[in-house]
């Protein structure tokens, strides 16, 4: 079902009037996806190949202290990614522990 509604094809109003964004939509929802263990597997093994493009935006987003919401966003996110089970736990704490400076952001964040 689509919605044909003049909301549904509206452009999103410009960050100055409204903190909603594509991004910010994008991290909440992967976020709350990454919460349950169920929902890790199909999200890691979906995207294992554009894992470290994912992991350096999510690293750069925690590195952002002008925008504190996409930098709880971003940790939930690779601290949910990282706690998957099996090979792909493994895989990803790896690939983000590999990661340049992610410790010493993870840190200035404590």
């Amino acid at each position: 079902i689509v919605c044909s509604s003049s909301e549904a094809v509206d452009p999103f109003p410009p960050a100055y009037l409204s903190a909603v964004t594509p991004q910010r939509l994008m991290l909440e929802a992967l976020s709350k996806m990454s919460i349950l263990p169920a929902n890790l597997s199909p999200i890691v093994s979906s995207s294992i190949d554009q894992l470290d493009d994912l992991f350096k935006t999510l690293v750069q987003l925690l590195g952002d202290k002008q925008n504190q919401v996409a930098r709880e966003f971003s940790l939930v996110i690779m601290s949910n990614l990282s706690q998957s089970s099996g090979s792909h736990g493994a895989q990803v704490a790896h690939k983000l522990g590999n990661h340049p400076s992610v410790i010493s952001l993870l840190l200035k964040f404590l």
